[in-house]
């Protein structure tokens, strides 16, 4: 999208702002109303919300419960307050309208998603929170993970920094396992196990956390790592609209590293190129994105729709990166046999193209030479396609990786979700649902043969391509029986889920090619076909997973709670004997506020729960005898022929069982003063136990090296809070904060099983020419203890004083300590919202703190032994008088307790006439990550939770991070 295309989305901006202009100029002549709203006591209400329906014009009600506003005869006035059943009431001939308010406790009636049905929120005994639109954070939000951010007490959520295609790592409570999925079990309008980013964020309408094990064992296996269920928007009765949101916003880089300029290069020695070259500046722009959704929605007494488009065309900051993307949704719903039976549809569509880039981009324009240009002048750069290249020292211009080389994927996704509800007879209903789930993805990589990056010089140009097709059906049958009996209320519902996964991939790679112009589209014309040395690999795999499940909810008198839920799930991952586990879940509460009368308490909810729920190997087949094609190397002679071998590929486990986490949790929750303070706290511990796990094992008796086992045991505690209060709120002006706060501690119980004992093992290796690992995992002891040496200056000869723990008077590796804590142990987020008549203001503060990040650029690139060779960070720590070579200590370990402000937005709603064809419109600007608090010298200090794909070895920043990004968005919402 060029600039020219930009200026023309600005103008279309503007075009709508000039008609809600001119709408509001023929504001037709409207009387003045005028009132009092009262409770049931005859008690004035102090800001109580007056609005016109279906525009914007309101007020709010003074200290004596009185208001006055202008409409129409036709006019409907809605009245609104916390904690009261809201009115509606026709204006007609009438001047002066009083009202009498009753109340409600709406925030306590409130609808959660508990999985597989809904409950008023007062009733809830687990520990679950529901985030609904106006929650949600604001601005450029490109996957739904933005949404919650910093929202959910215990919920941690770590962005891919600037990369527009980078994926969000998202934990619940900690770890939960080792070898299986980390994440959240994602869970879309019922489809289980679907993708987050499979739905665009405008079409959402809620999203529930089922945080503890008492909520999250209907899931069975993979509850462990906790549940998102998201509920998308639907039509409704008699209100049918279209609505446009859009926006565009500028993305430009934040924290990046301090990186020497050509005279401090030059200074310290460094070779002079004659460039001078800011090659962070070269590689990276300004990246304009913009978005639109449109959508439709109604209905009638039995038939409701909802349909929306929305397309994405997102820049990433480096240049040749980013993604455009097309989706659509599509909700229906129909009433049937005298509203007995209901029928509906949910339909997804998503197509997206988008250009990957290269991670390897940044490490380079970190080091590569600030006196190299961009070009080289002469004719031995012919070979490089013009580009200065140095390939002594294998020093890859960043320009030329960006510039010569395709990394492309495209995906298309479809879901649909048939459901059809049957009320059998009064209190006795059954569901039967039907979903599937395809996602194809093509990766499509090509390297030039002028490439010295990624060896395309050496092969005359390097293809490849790949195709991934996951697909998962599901087949679902519940029943649900509700009655009361006097002041006793039972739910009790009966399952059966049948879910069924295919994964099938394809892959070749082939080089040698006489022009750069087939690209990765005509892997045919590659000569390493001919010649043998094309590289092909492909894989089919399924599985299944089989579950009964029930639960029964009872109430007493909406004083006392109680929950059970048994899921009995077999999968066809496990042998023959371990295919099918028991999953649990219990929880009560009761409400103290209902027994003692407190004054100013709405609700004192205690409760209590325990969960038991599972984790299944990322691997099928596991419990079998693999074979499968070795290295190149492996062939041998027979008949004159050379014949590949197939050796064993993995050690089969025919005694592999259910990994295995139970979850006691105590909570609060509470409401007070009409529901203008609300709030909970929890405090949980899980445990897991035979969690699933890649060990060495002795070759022989086995026949390769590692195994997956049931060897560990983890455990996790912590504590959270959750608290929103309306502060104020008059006729003009309102006020709300919202405050989150958690901690977590990790610790490993065990890593050992039979005679296969690793109670200490160390991981997380540092990159060459370092050796070593810098994580230390130990059973009994914490999470992601960073190991080495103790730093304690730079002697006289430019070497590091390291500390001699033994007083030996020599520095060995009994001189490793615990240097650093890779899990941090808290986060919070706070944040505020002012209205002040048609405007509104939020901002929202995250932080995190307790972690330490392992700076990886500064121990490859803060040396000046190493100028010779590469150019040099530059930080607070740089040191020039040490003089030796690249090493790793406690020097290069930082604290990276941080607060940062996420987001920031102001907006303005238009005031318009009842007859308008707009019926509300709302312009708004926001900016994110606008500034950061923070000690650290690296990238981002975010926490990290894996390094490597290996979720023991927190707390490292690897080399190929993408900088943060800063950016501001500009908005419209318009409802007609």
């Amino acid at each position: 999208m060029n600039l020219k295309n930009y200026k023309q989305h600005f103008r279309a901006f503007l075009f709508i702002l000039l008609m809600i202009g001119i709408s509001q100029m023929s504001y037709a002549q409207a009387k003045s109303i005028s009132g009092t709203v009262k409770d049931v006591n005859n008690e004035p209400l102090t800001g109580v919300s007056v609005v016109v329906k279906g525009t914007t014009t309101g007020t709010a009600t003074d200290a004596e419960g009185n208001y006055s506003l202008t409409g129409g005869s036709n006019s409907t006035l809605v009245f609104s307050f916390i904690g009261f059943i809201p009115q509606e009431v026709v204006v007609g001939d009438k001047t002066s309208i009083n009202i009498t308010l009753e109340e409600d406790n709406q925030m306590l009636k409130e609808i959660v998603v508990i999985g597989y049905g809904s409950m008023e929120k007062n009733k809830i005994t687990s520990a679950i929170t529901n985030i609904k639109p106006e929650d949600f954070n604001k601005g450029n939000i490109n996957n739904p993970a933005q949404l919650l951010q910093g929202k959910v007490a215990g919920l941690s959520i770590v962005s891919p920094q600037g990369n527009p295609n980078g994926s969000y790592n998202i934990r619940l409570r900690g770890l939960s396992t080792i070898g299986a999925n980390t994440q959240p079990l994602i869970i879309i309008d019922g489809v289980i196990g679907a993708d987050l980013s499979s739905v665009d964020p405008n079409d959402i309408a809620s999203m529930d956390i089922l945080k503890d094990g008492g909520a999250a064992a209907i899931y069975g296996t993979r509850g462990s790592s906790g549940v998102i269920i998201i509920t998308t928007k639907t039509g409704a009765k008699d209100q049918a609209s279209v609505s446009y949101n859009g926006y565009v916003a500028m993305e430009n880089m934040d924290r990046s590293l301090p990186i020497m300029s050509r005279s401090e290069y030059l200074e310290y020695g460094g070779t002079d190129y004659g460039g001078d070259t800011d090659w962070m500046d070269e590689i990276t722009r300004t990246a304009l994105s913009h978005v639109h959704n449109i959508s439709l929605s109604g209905g009638t007494k039995k038939f409701s729709y909802m349909a929306s488009l929305n397309y994405r065309d997102v820049q990433g900051i480096v240049h040749n990166t980013g993604y455009d993307q097309l989706s659509g949704r599509l909700n229906l719903s129909q009433k049937i046999l005298n509203d007995r039976l209901t029928l509906s549809l949910n339909l997804a569509l998503a197509n997206k193209k988008a250009k990957m880039g290269f991670d390897d981009v940044f490490r380079s324009a970190i080091i590569m030479p600030p006196t190299a240009p961009v070009y080289g002048t002469g004719e031995e750069y012919d070979q490089y396609g013009g580009y200065f290249q140095n390939r002594a020292h294998e020093l890859y211009n960043p320009m030329a990786i960006i510039n010569q080389n395709i990394n492309d994927q495209k995906t298309t996704r479809v879901t649909y979700n048939a459901q059809a509800d049957l009320k059998i007879i009064d209190g006795l209903s059954a569901t039967m649902r039907f979903a599937q789930n395809n996602e194809d993805i093509m990766n499509g990589q090509y390297i030039s043969k002028y490439s010295l990056y990624g060896s395309g010089i050496d092969r005359q140009g390097l293809a490849s391509r790949s195709t991934y097709n996951n697909k998962s059906d599901l087949f679902e049958f519940t029943g649900n029986y509700l009655r009361s009996f006097d002041k006793l209320n039972l739910n009790a519902l009966a399952g059966y889920s049948y879910q069924k996964f295919t994964s099938e991939h394809y892959y070749l790679q082939a080089g040698n090619f006489l022009t750069d112009g087939f690209s990765y589209n005509n892997l045919a014309a590659a000569r390493d076909l001919a010649d043998g040395k094309a590289k092909a690999e492909s894989y089919k795999e399924s599985s299944k997973l089989i579950a009964f499940f029930g639960r029964v909810n009872l109430s007493y008198d909406d004083t006392y709670f109680l929950m059970a839920s048994l899921r009995r799930e077999g999968s066809s991952r496990f042998g023959d004997g371990n295919k099918w586990g028991n999953f649990t879940g219990v929880s009560a509460g009761v409400d103290i506020s209902k027994i003692v009368d407190i004054p100013h308490v709405d609700q004192l909810k205690l409760r209590g729960s325990y969960g038991v729920t599972g984790a299944l190997p990322a691997q099928s087949y596991l419990s079998k005898q693999i074979y499968g094609p070795g290295s190149s190397l492996d062939y041998y002679l027979y008949n004159d022929k050379f014949t590949p071998v197939y050796s064993p590929q993995s050690n089969p486990n025919p005694d592999l069982k259910w990994e295995t986490k139970t979850e006691i949790d105590f909570g609060i929750d509470f409401s007070m003063f009409n529901s203008r303070l609300t709030g909970t706290l929890d405090y949980y511990n899980r445990k897991t136990s035979d969690a699933l796990i890649t060990l060495n094992v002795p070759v022989p008796p086995n026949l390769y090296p590692t195994s997956v086992l049931n060897a560990g045991k983890l455990r996790n505690r912590g504590f959270e809070v959750g608290l929103n209060f309306e502060a104020i709120k008059t006729k003009d002006f309102s006020w709300t904060t919202r405050l989150t706060y958690s901690t977590n501690s990790s610790k490993i119980i065990s890593l050992s099983m039979g005679d296969l004992q690793y109670g200490v093992r160390e991981v997380g290796g540092l990159p060459a020419p370092l050796t070593g690992n810098v994580v230390r995992v130990q059973e009994g002891k914490p999470l992601g203890q960073m190991i080495g040496w103790i730093y304690e200056g730079v002697d006289a000869d430019g070497n590091y004083i390291l500390k001699d723990l033994d007083g030996n008077g020599e520095i060995n590796e009994k001189d490793v300590d615990i240097i650093g804590r890779g899990m941090p142990k808290g986060e919070f987020g706070f944040g505020n919202t002012f209205t002040y008549r048609n405007f509104d203001f939020s901002f929202f503060f995250r932080g995190v703190y307790g972690h330490d990040l392992v700076n990886l650029h500064r121990t490859m690139f803060e040396q000046v032994s190493r100028i010779s060779t590469y150019n040099l960070i530059k930080t607070k720590h740089f040191q020039p008088e040490y003089k030796g070579p690249v090493a790793y200590n406690s020097h290069y370990v930082e604290n990276a307790s941080f607060v940062k402000l996420d987001n920031i937005t102001l907006g303005y709603n238009f005031k318009l006439p009842q007859n308008s064809v707009i019926e509300a419109a709302r312009v708004y600007v926001t900016g994110q990550n606008l500034f950061y608090i923070t000690g650290y010298s690296g990238v981002d200090p975010e926490p990290r939770y894996s390094y490597d794909n290996n979720v023991l070895a927190p707390g490292i920043e690897p080399l190929n991070s993408w900088v943060t990004t800063r950016t501001f968005t500009l908005g419209v919402n318009l409802t007609f």
